[in-house]
């Protein structure tokens, strides 16, 4: 069984992501708005998160051995 996720990468919640251990293969696509912080940070609308933050979480979902991802 396959999970396919669209996400913009912002939050990485781990509780969610410890589920995917129960799929053979989870898809996350993960649309990005903007490479540049300053450009990300005006298209989302606030200062939560940036693009470093979205770098680091693709980072993780980079290391879920079971997961294929796409930007």
């Amino acid at each position: 069984n396959t999970l396919e996720i669209h996400t913009n990468a912002s939050k990485y919640n781990k509780k969610f992501i410890d589920r995917f251990s129960s799929f053979k293969k989870v898809n996350i696509l993960v649309s990005l708005e903007a490479a540049d912080d300053q450009l990300y940070r005006y298209i989302r609308g606030g200062q939560r998160s940036g693009i470093s933050d979205v770098l680091i979480n693709i980072d993780k979902f980079l290391k879920i051995p079971n997961a294929y991802v796409s930007i």
